[in-house]
């Protein structure tokens, strides 16, 4: 790492994370390797999470760098618990009868002192981050899926609820190449229930879209918030309630150029 003062500037330090961080992807456009810092006072210090699967904490007084742990597949996405304790993260593991090339979806929660306190296995999701096999009549059928798709609407999307007790997690199942919302228990990782529509009949809520999911404060009965694609003019914000069933929504204005975010 490196540490620069400045005399006239708002900068005290700045930290190069290229170093700790080089991957093979990086010669193939791939998006920004880090994608999460976020200062965890327990431990008082900016953890930074990468697609790569490094971990790395950064002291907020002097820049310096440590790598606390790397993921072997690599991590979909992180995000620290609403009073800083737990750190959820989206990860991948080899299956154990498997010849290396199909993986299994892991979600688990760390401590700050980097200690799992749980872990699960998921439903397989398709990956905008796994790099895909390069001859598409050697590509399994989630690999091939994943590339028809398009890897800017695969990415996996997690939040918690604001009281810290709920953890969603919002990805594109591998068998069918829908996308799912899922709801975990902040402790044991038990799943809670899966976003389904509200006219009792269990069917999955379709065509939602890689925008991002989002818990509400705790003055709006604790509802999750997702973007889904009702037709090809109209676009949508739905809620989900507590127990899982989508619950009323508001149409969006917008056009074929629009960027839409949660």
């Amino acid at each position: 790492n490196t540490v620069t003062e400045h005399n006239h500037s708002p900068i005290l330090w700045s930290c190069n994370l290229h170093e700790f961080c080089e991957t093979e992807e990086e010669e193939d456009n791939s998006p920004p390797n880090w994608f999460d810092a976020t200062y965890v006072d327990a431990i008082d210090s900016i953890v930074c999470l990468s697609y790569s699967g490094a971990i790395l904490v950064v002291s907020p007084s002097t820049g310096q760098a440590e790598l606390v742990g790397e993921f072997e597949h690599g991590l979909e996405t992180g995000k620290w618990s609403p009073d800083g304790e737990i750190l959820v993260l989206v990860t991948r593991t080899d299956k154990e009868d498997d010849d290396g090339t199909d993986k299994n979806t892991v979600l688990l929660t760390m401590n700050g002192q980097w200690e799992v306190l749980a872990e699960v296995t998921l439903e397989r999701h398709l990956s905008a981050h796994e790099k895909q096999h390069p001859k598409e009549d050697n590509q399994d059928p989630p690999q091939a899926a994943a590339a028809a798709a398009g890897r800017g609407d695969l990415e996996v999307s997690v939040c918690w609820r604001p009281d810290g007790t709920l953890i969603a997690v919002s990805a594109v199942d591998a068998t069918d190449q829908i996308r799912r919302i899922r709801t975990y228990q902040r402790d044991t990782l038990e799943l809670q229930n899966v976003g389904r529509s509200e006219d009792g009949s269990g069917k999955m809520v379709p065509h939602i879209l890689n925008t991002g999911i989002a818990w509400a404060s705790g003055g709006c009965s604790h509802v999750l918030t997702g973007v889904q694609r009702k037709s090809k003019k109209t676009t949508q914000v739905i809620f989900f309630e507590p127990n899982g069933l989508r619950h009323r929504e508001f149409a969006l204005r917008t056009s074929l150029s629009s960027h839409i975010q949660v």
